[in-house]
Protein backbone atom coordinates (compact mmCIF):
# COMPACT_ATOMS: atom_id res chain seq x y z
CA UNK A 1 0.00 0.00 0.00
CA UNK A 2 2.89 2.32 0.75
CA UNK A 3 4.04 2.04 -2.91
CA UNK A 4 0.50 2.55 -4.30
CA UNK A 5 0.66 -0.72 -6.26
CA UNK A 6 -2.33 -2.86 -7.21
CA UNK A 7 -2.89 -6.23 -5.59
CA UNK A 8 -4.43 -9.30 -7.15
CA UNK A 9 -6.39 -9.97 -3.92
CA UNK A 10 -9.75 -8.30 -4.59
CA UNK A 11 -11.06 -8.80 -1.05
CA UNK A 12 -8.27 -6.53 0.18
CA UNK A 13 -10.17 -3.53 -1.21
CA UNK A 14 -13.08 -4.23 1.17
CA UNK A 15 -10.91 -3.37 4.16
CA UNK A 16 -11.74 0.11 5.49
CA UNK A 17 -8.15 0.68 6.67
CA UNK A 18 -6.86 0.03 3.19
CA UNK A 19 -9.44 2.29 1.64
CA UNK A 20 -8.21 5.19 3.78
CA UNK A 21 -4.91 5.20 1.89
CA UNK A 22 -6.06 3.73 -1.44
CA UNK A 23 -8.93 4.40 -3.84
CA UNK A 24 -10.80 1.07 -3.44
CA UNK A 25 -13.58 2.00 -5.85
CA UNK A 26 -11.07 2.61 -8.62
CA UNK A 27 -9.21 -0.59 -7.76
CA UNK A 28 -12.41 -2.68 -7.96
CA UNK A 29 -13.48 -1.28 -11.33
CA UNK A 30 -10.16 -1.19 -13.14
CA UNK A 31 -9.51 -3.90 -15.78
CA UNK A 32 -5.77 -4.55 -16.00
CA UNK A 33 -4.43 -5.81 -19.35
CA UNK A 34 -1.23 -7.84 -19.47
CA UNK A 35 1.22 -7.80 -22.33
CA UNK A 36 0.59 -10.66 -24.80
CA UNK A 37 4.15 -11.88 -24.37
CA UNK A 38 3.05 -15.51 -24.65
CA UNK A 39 1.62 -14.89 -28.11
CA UNK A 40 4.79 -13.59 -29.71
CA UNK A 41 8.54 -13.86 -29.37
CA UNK A 42 9.06 -10.24 -30.33
CA UNK A 43 6.76 -7.99 -28.32
CA UNK A 44 8.36 -4.78 -29.63
CA UNK A 45 7.53 -5.76 -33.23
CA UNK A 46 4.04 -6.83 -32.15
CA UNK A 47 3.49 -3.47 -30.42
CA UNK A 48 4.72 -1.55 -33.46
CA UNK A 49 2.35 -3.34 -35.86
CA UNK A 50 -0.52 -3.13 -33.35
CA UNK A 51 -0.15 0.64 -33.01
CA UNK A 52 0.11 1.02 -36.79
CA UNK A 53 -3.20 -0.80 -37.28
CA UNK A 54 -4.82 1.16 -34.47
CA UNK A 55 -3.77 4.45 -36.09
CA UNK A 56 -5.38 3.34 -39.34
CA UNK A 57 -8.63 2.95 -37.43
CA UNK A 58 -8.37 6.29 -35.62
CA UNK A 59 -7.02 8.44 -38.42
CA UNK A 60 -7.56 6.35 -41.55
CA UNK A 61 -10.52 4.81 -43.35
CA UNK A 62 -10.35 1.34 -41.78
CA UNK A 63 -13.37 0.00 -39.91
CA UNK A 64 -13.17 -1.57 -36.46
CA UNK A 65 -13.87 -5.05 -37.89
CA UNK A 66 -11.06 -4.72 -40.45
CA UNK A 67 -8.55 -3.50 -37.87
CA UNK A 68 -9.49 -6.16 -35.31
CA UNK A 69 -9.01 -8.84 -37.98
CA UNK A 70 -5.59 -7.43 -38.87
CA UNK A 71 -4.62 -7.32 -35.19
CA UNK A 72 -5.70 -10.94 -34.83
CA UNK A 73 -3.56 -11.83 -37.86
CA UNK A 74 -0.42 -10.69 -36.02
CA UNK A 75 -0.42 -13.79 -33.80
CA UNK A 76 -2.91 -16.14 -35.49
CA UNK A 77 -1.62 -19.21 -37.36
CA UNK A 78 -3.49 -19.91 -40.61
CA UNK A 79 -3.92 -23.19 -42.43
CA UNK A 80 -5.85 -24.50 -45.43
CA UNK A 81 -9.15 -26.25 -44.81
CA UNK A 82 -11.44 -28.32 -47.03
CA UNK A 83 -14.51 -26.30 -46.04
CA UNK A 84 -15.20 -23.88 -48.94
CA UNK A 85 -16.44 -21.20 -46.54
CA UNK A 86 -12.98 -21.12 -44.94
CA UNK A 87 -10.78 -21.86 -47.94
CA UNK A 88 -12.11 -21.97 -51.50
CA UNK A 89 -8.68 -22.91 -52.88
CA UNK A 90 -8.45 -25.84 -50.49
CA UNK A 91 -11.91 -27.07 -51.47
CA UNK A 92 -11.23 -26.84 -55.23
CA UNK A 93 -7.90 -28.69 -55.01
CA UNK A 94 -9.47 -31.36 -52.78
CA UNK A 95 -12.23 -31.96 -55.36
CA UNK A 96 -9.75 -32.03 -58.27
CA UNK A 97 -7.41 -34.44 -56.46
CA UNK A 98 -10.24 -36.76 -55.44
CA UNK A 99 -11.67 -36.80 -58.97
CA UNK A 100 -8.27 -37.59 -60.49
CA UNK A 101 -7.82 -40.53 -58.11
CA UNK A 102 -11.30 -41.92 -58.85
CA UNK A 103 -10.96 -41.56 -62.65
CA UNK A 104 -7.51 -43.14 -62.65
CA UNK A 105 -8.72 -46.12 -60.65
CA UNK A 106 -11.76 -46.53 -62.92
CA UNK A 107 -9.51 -46.59 -65.99
CA UNK A 108 -7.86 -49.74 -64.61
CA UNK A 109 -10.85 -51.70 -65.95
CA UNK A 110 -9.26 -51.82 -69.43
CA UNK A 111 -6.50 -54.07 -68.06
CA UNK A 112 -9.07 -56.81 -67.49
CA UNK A 113 -10.82 -56.65 -70.89
CA UNK A 114 -9.28 -59.29 -73.15
CA UNK A 115 -9.47 -57.41 -76.45
CA UNK A 116 -7.64 -54.40 -74.94
CA UNK A 117 -4.89 -56.27 -73.09
CA UNK A 118 -2.48 -56.07 -76.04
CA UNK A 119 -2.26 -52.29 -75.60
CA UNK A 120 -1.07 -52.64 -72.01
CA UNK A 121 1.27 -55.60 -72.28
CA UNK A 122 4.32 -53.50 -71.44
CA UNK A 123 3.67 -54.40 -67.80
CA UNK A 124 2.03 -57.36 -66.14
CA UNK A 125 -1.20 -56.62 -64.26
CA UNK A 126 0.53 -56.75 -60.87
CA UNK A 127 3.06 -54.12 -61.99
CA UNK A 128 0.28 -51.92 -63.39
CA UNK A 129 -1.52 -52.12 -60.03
CA UNK A 130 1.71 -51.22 -58.22
CA UNK A 131 2.19 -48.19 -60.48
CA UNK A 132 -1.38 -47.04 -59.81
CA UNK A 133 -0.80 -47.44 -56.07
CA UNK A 134 2.19 -45.14 -56.59
CA UNK A 135 -0.06 -42.60 -58.34
CA UNK A 136 -2.60 -42.63 -55.49
CA UNK A 137 0.03 -42.50 -52.73
CA UNK A 138 1.81 -39.58 -54.40
CA UNK A 139 -1.44 -37.63 -54.76
CA UNK A 140 -2.31 -38.39 -51.11
CA UNK A 141 0.58 -36.10 -50.22
CA UNK A 142 -1.80 -33.21 -50.92
CA UNK A 143 -4.23 -34.37 -48.21
CA UNK A 144 -1.45 -33.99 -45.61
CA UNK A 145 -1.32 -30.27 -46.39
CA UNK A 146 -4.76 -29.63 -44.88
CA UNK A 147 -5.23 -28.46 -41.30
CA UNK A 148 -2.67 -27.56 -38.66
CA UNK A 149 0.86 -28.83 -39.23
CA UNK A 150 2.02 -31.57 -36.88
CA UNK A 151 4.89 -34.06 -36.64
CA UNK A 152 2.80 -37.03 -37.85
CA UNK A 153 1.75 -35.23 -41.03
CA UNK A 154 5.36 -34.26 -41.69
CA UNK A 155 6.41 -37.92 -41.60
CA UNK A 156 3.54 -39.05 -43.81
CA UNK A 157 4.49 -36.47 -46.44
CA UNK A 158 7.94 -38.04 -46.75
CA UNK A 159 6.48 -41.56 -46.76
CA UNK A 160 3.95 -40.77 -49.51
CA UNK A 161 6.47 -39.02 -51.75
CA UNK A 162 9.26 -41.58 -51.36
CA UNK A 163 7.13 -44.74 -51.69
CA UNK A 164 5.01 -43.19 -54.44
CA UNK A 165 8.12 -42.49 -56.52
CA UNK A 166 9.43 -46.03 -55.92
CA UNK A 167 6.13 -47.69 -56.87
CA UNK A 168 5.93 -45.69 -60.11
CA UNK A 169 9.49 -45.88 -61.41
CA UNK A 170 10.85 -49.20 -60.10
CA UNK A 171 8.44 -51.22 -62.32
CA UNK A 172 9.71 -49.13 -65.26
CA UNK A 173 13.32 -49.87 -64.30
CA UNK A 174 12.49 -53.56 -63.93
CA UNK A 175 10.79 -53.66 -67.35
CA UNK A 176 13.77 -51.99 -69.04
CA UNK A 177 16.14 -54.54 -67.49
CA UNK A 178 13.90 -57.37 -68.70
CA UNK A 179 13.66 -55.77 -72.16
CA UNK A 180 17.44 -55.37 -72.47
CA UNK A 181 18.79 -57.35 -75.47
CA UNK A 182 21.24 -59.59 -73.67
CA UNK A 183 23.55 -61.22 -76.22
CA UNK A 184 24.28 -64.06 -73.82
CA UNK A 185 21.17 -65.71 -72.41
CA UNK A 186 23.36 -67.31 -69.73
CA UNK A 187 24.10 -63.86 -68.34
CA UNK A 188 23.72 -63.92 -64.53
CA UNK A 189 21.58 -60.76 -64.47
CA UNK A 190 19.37 -62.05 -67.30
CA UNK A 191 18.78 -65.40 -65.61
CA UNK A 192 18.11 -63.87 -62.19
CA UNK A 193 15.83 -61.03 -63.25
CA UNK A 194 13.68 -63.27 -65.46
CA UNK A 195 12.57 -65.44 -62.58
CA UNK A 196 9.08 -64.38 -61.49
CA UNK A 197 9.82 -64.56 -57.77
CA UNK A 198 12.87 -62.32 -58.24
CA UNK A 199 10.64 -59.61 -59.68
CA UNK A 200 9.05 -59.17 -56.27
CA UNK A 201 12.43 -59.34 -54.53
CA UNK A 202 13.71 -56.58 -56.85
CA UNK A 203 10.76 -54.31 -56.08
CA UNK A 204 10.77 -55.20 -52.38
CA UNK A 205 14.42 -54.19 -51.93
CA UNK A 206 13.78 -50.66 -53.17
CA UNK A 207 10.63 -50.39 -51.04
CA UNK A 208 12.50 -51.73 -48.01
CA UNK A 209 15.17 -49.06 -48.48
CA UNK A 210 12.48 -46.34 -48.32
CA UNK A 211 10.77 -47.91 -45.33
CA UNK A 212 14.02 -48.17 -43.33
CA UNK A 213 14.95 -44.54 -44.04
CA UNK A 214 11.46 -43.36 -43.10
CA UNK A 215 11.63 -45.30 -39.81
CA UNK A 216 15.06 -43.82 -39.05
CA UNK A 217 13.66 -40.38 -39.81
CA UNK A 218 11.47 -40.71 -36.70
CA UNK A 219 14.59 -40.46 -34.50
CA UNK A 220 15.58 -36.85 -35.35
CA UNK A 221 11.94 -36.06 -36.06
CA UNK A 222 10.70 -32.85 -37.64
CA UNK A 223 10.20 -29.40 -36.19
CA UNK A 224 7.14 -27.25 -36.73
CA UNK A 225 8.41 -23.82 -37.67
CA UNK A 226 6.28 -20.69 -37.39
CA UNK A 227 6.54 -18.21 -40.26
CA UNK A 228 5.55 -14.76 -39.03
CA UNK A 229 4.52 -12.70 -42.06
CA UNK A 230 4.62 -8.99 -41.37
CA UNK A 231 1.28 -7.41 -42.32
CA UNK A 232 0.23 -10.84 -43.66
CA UNK A 233 -1.04 -14.21 -42.48
CA UNK A 234 1.24 -16.47 -40.48
CA UNK A 235 1.59 -20.19 -41.19
CA UNK A 236 3.61 -23.23 -40.16
CA UNK A 237 5.86 -25.61 -42.08
CA UNK A 238 7.70 -28.87 -41.43
CA UNK A 239 11.44 -28.33 -41.07
CA UNK A 240 14.18 -30.94 -41.06
CA UNK A 241 17.26 -29.12 -39.74
CA UNK A 242 18.77 -31.97 -37.72
CA UNK A 243 22.14 -33.16 -39.21
CA UNK A 244 21.07 -36.80 -39.00
CA UNK A 245 17.73 -35.97 -40.64
CA UNK A 246 19.50 -34.07 -43.43
CA UNK A 247 21.77 -37.09 -44.00
CA UNK A 248 18.73 -39.35 -44.34
CA UNK A 249 17.16 -36.90 -46.78
CA UNK A 250 20.35 -36.99 -48.89
CA UNK A 251 20.18 -40.80 -48.91
CA UNK A 252 16.59 -40.51 -50.19
CA UNK A 253 17.75 -38.24 -53.01
CA UNK A 254 20.68 -40.50 -53.92
CA UNK A 255 18.37 -43.51 -54.35
CA UNK A 256 15.87 -41.59 -56.50
CA UNK A 257 18.62 -40.09 -58.68
CA UNK A 258 20.15 -43.56 -59.10
CA UNK A 259 16.79 -44.92 -60.33
CA UNK A 260 16.36 -42.01 -62.78
CA UNK A 261 19.92 -42.30 -64.15
CA UNK A 262 19.58 -46.08 -64.56
CA UNK A 263 16.30 -45.61 -66.45
CA UNK A 264 17.81 -42.95 -68.74
CA UNK A 265 20.83 -45.15 -69.54
CA UNK A 266 18.64 -48.16 -70.34
CA UNK A 267 16.32 -46.01 -72.45
CA UNK A 268 19.29 -44.80 -74.49
CA UNK A 269 20.63 -48.35 -74.95
CA UNK A 270 17.20 -49.74 -75.94
CA UNK A 271 16.17 -46.76 -78.07
CA UNK A 272 15.93 -48.58 -81.40
CA UNK A 273 14.56 -51.97 -80.36
CA UNK A 274 11.68 -52.22 -82.81
CA UNK A 275 9.47 -54.40 -80.57
CA UNK A 276 9.31 -51.66 -77.93
CA UNK A 277 9.61 -48.43 -79.92
CA UNK A 278 6.34 -46.98 -78.68
CA UNK A 279 6.94 -47.92 -75.05
CA UNK A 280 10.48 -46.53 -74.99
CA UNK A 281 9.43 -43.19 -76.46
CA UNK A 282 6.48 -42.80 -74.11
CA UNK A 283 8.67 -43.61 -71.11
CA UNK A 284 11.26 -41.12 -72.39
CA UNK A 285 8.69 -38.32 -72.57
CA UNK A 286 7.52 -39.23 -69.09
CA UNK A 287 11.09 -39.11 -67.76
CA UNK A 288 11.83 -35.73 -69.34
CA UNK A 289 8.73 -34.17 -67.82
CA UNK A 290 9.46 -35.76 -64.43
CA UNK A 291 13.01 -34.39 -64.51
CA UNK A 292 11.75 -30.88 -65.30
CA UNK A 293 9.21 -31.09 -62.48
CA UNK A 294 11.90 -32.23 -60.02
CA UNK A 295 14.08 -29.29 -61.08
CA UNK A 296 11.10 -26.99 -60.50
CA UNK A 297 10.58 -28.49 -57.03
CA UNK A 298 14.24 -27.90 -56.18
CA UNK A 299 14.00 -24.25 -57.27
CA UNK A 300 10.78 -23.80 -55.28
CA UNK A 301 12.44 -25.15 -52.11
CA UNK A 302 14.99 -22.36 -52.33
CA UNK A 303 12.26 -19.75 -52.83
CA UNK A 304 10.39 -19.68 -49.54
CA UNK A 305 6.67 -19.00 -49.79
CA UNK A 306 5.52 -15.80 -48.11
CA UNK A 307 1.86 -16.71 -47.99
CA UNK A 308 0.08 -19.74 -46.56
CA UNK A 309 -2.08 -20.09 -49.68
CA UNK A 310 0.98 -20.11 -51.94
CA UNK A 311 2.66 -22.63 -49.64
CA UNK A 312 -0.31 -24.94 -50.20
CA UNK A 313 -1.28 -24.25 -53.83
CA UNK A 314 2.14 -24.39 -55.53
CA UNK A 315 3.27 -27.80 -54.13
CA UNK A 316 -0.22 -29.21 -54.71
CA UNK A 317 -0.31 -28.12 -58.37
CA UNK A 318 3.24 -29.45 -58.90
CA UNK A 319 2.19 -32.79 -57.43
CA UNK A 320 -0.94 -32.95 -59.61
CA UNK A 321 1.08 -32.08 -62.74
CA UNK A 322 3.69 -34.70 -61.80
CA UNK A 323 1.10 -37.48 -61.46
CA UNK A 324 -1.06 -36.49 -64.44
CA UNK A 325 1.94 -36.36 -66.79
CA UNK A 326 3.19 -39.75 -65.61
CA UNK A 327 -0.28 -41.26 -65.80
CA UNK A 328 -0.86 -39.93 -69.31
CA UNK A 329 2.43 -41.06 -70.87
CA UNK A 330 2.64 -44.39 -69.02
CA UNK A 331 -1.02 -45.45 -69.22
CA UNK A 332 -3.49 -42.82 -70.42
CA UNK A 333 -2.15 -42.36 -73.95
CA UNK A 334 -2.66 -46.08 -74.56
CA UNK A 335 -6.40 -45.47 -74.27
CA UNK A 336 -6.16 -43.51 -77.54
CA UNK A 337 -4.66 -46.57 -79.20
CA UNK A 338 -7.94 -48.37 -78.51
CA UNK A 339 -9.48 -46.27 -81.30
CA UNK A 340 -7.49 -48.03 -84.04
CA UNK A 341 -9.86 -49.12 -86.78
CA UNK A 342 -9.81 -52.34 -88.83
CA UNK A 343 -6.44 -53.37 -87.47
CA UNK A 344 -4.73 -50.31 -88.95
CA UNK A 345 -1.95 -48.72 -86.98
CA UNK A 346 -2.80 -45.73 -84.88
CA UNK A 347 -1.22 -42.46 -86.00
CA UNK A 348 0.78 -42.26 -82.78
CA UNK A 349 2.25 -45.74 -83.32
CA UNK A 350 2.99 -45.08 -86.98
CA UNK A 351 4.75 -41.81 -86.22
CA UNK A 352 6.92 -43.30 -83.50
CA UNK A 353 7.85 -46.31 -85.59
CA UNK A 354 8.76 -44.10 -88.53
CA UNK A 355 11.63 -42.68 -86.47
CA UNK A 356 13.40 -46.04 -86.79
CA UNK A 357 14.19 -45.88 -90.51
CA UNK A 358 16.36 -48.01 -92.72
CA UNK A 359 19.34 -45.71 -92.26
CA UNK A 360 19.44 -46.50 -88.57
CA UNK A 361 19.01 -50.16 -89.32
CA UNK A 362 21.92 -50.17 -91.75
CA UNK A 363 24.07 -48.20 -89.36
CA UNK A 364 23.12 -50.67 -86.64
CA UNK A 365 24.47 -53.61 -88.56
CA UNK A 366 27.82 -51.97 -89.18
CA UNK A 367 28.08 -50.51 -85.70
CA UNK A 368 27.16 -53.69 -83.88
CA UNK A 369 29.29 -56.06 -85.83
CA UNK A 370 32.24 -53.75 -86.42
CA UNK A 371 32.72 -53.56 -82.68
CA UNK A 372 33.09 -57.35 -82.61
CA UNK A 373 36.09 -57.14 -84.92
CA UNK A 374 37.81 -54.48 -82.91
CA UNK A 375 38.92 -55.74 -79.50
CA UNK A 376 39.84 -52.27 -78.28
CA UNK A 377 36.47 -50.65 -79.02
CA UNK A 378 34.75 -53.65 -77.49
CA UNK A 379 36.27 -52.72 -74.15
CA UNK A 380 35.27 -49.09 -74.39
CA UNK A 381 32.12 -48.23 -72.44
CA UNK A 382 30.94 -45.64 -74.94
CA UNK A 383 31.27 -48.02 -77.87
CA UNK A 384 29.49 -50.70 -75.86
CA UNK A 385 26.57 -48.40 -75.07
CA UNK A 386 26.34 -47.09 -78.62
CA UNK A 387 26.34 -50.62 -80.04
CA UNK A 388 23.18 -51.33 -78.05
CA UNK A 389 21.70 -47.90 -78.80
CA UNK A 390 21.69 -48.64 -82.54
CA UNK A 391 20.66 -52.27 -82.09
CA UNK A 392 17.11 -52.77 -83.37
CA UNK A 393 16.65 -56.48 -82.69
CA UNK A 394 16.15 -57.29 -86.38
CA UNK A 395 19.81 -58.21 -86.67
CA UNK A 396 19.31 -61.18 -84.38
CA UNK A 397 16.31 -62.36 -86.38
CA UNK A 398 18.26 -62.04 -89.63
CA UNK A 399 21.15 -64.05 -88.22
CA UNK A 400 18.76 -66.73 -87.01
CA UNK A 401 17.19 -66.90 -90.48
CA UNK A 402 20.65 -67.22 -92.07
CA UNK A 403 21.68 -69.95 -89.62
CA UNK A 404 18.41 -71.80 -90.22
CA UNK A 405 18.89 -71.53 -93.99
CA UNK A 406 22.49 -72.78 -93.77
CA UNK A 407 21.43 -75.67 -91.57
CA UNK A 408 18.70 -76.58 -94.05
CA UNK A 409 21.17 -76.45 -96.99
CA UNK A 410 23.65 -78.66 -95.18
CA UNK A 411 20.91 -81.16 -94.40
CA UNK A 412 19.85 -81.32 -98.05
CA UNK A 413 23.45 -81.83 -99.22
CA UNK A 414 23.99 -84.59 -96.68
CA UNK A 415 20.96 -86.40 -98.00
Amino acid sequence: MNYKEFSGINSLYDDKEVCKVFDCILAKNIQPITRPSSLTNDYDEYSKIFINYFHKFLYGNKTAIEVLKKINDITNIYDVKINPSNSLNGFIIFIITSMIIVLMLLSLIFLFIDKYKKYFNIFSIDLWILIFIGFVISLSFIFMEYGKANILKCHFRYIFLSLGFTFIFCPILYKLIINFPYQNKNNIIFKWINKTKNKYIFLFLFSLYDIILNLLLIIPSFEIKDHAIKYGKNFQTCENENPFGITLFILFIVEKVFILIAIFILIFMEWNIYTSLLDIRLITTCMYITSLILIGCTIYNFIKAKDYNSHFIIPSLIDILYILSNYFFIYGIRLFLLKSENGKENRITSFLKSTNGSKIKNFTNSMLYDTNTNSESKKAIISYILSYHYFSGRETEQNEEINTSNHFSVSVLDN
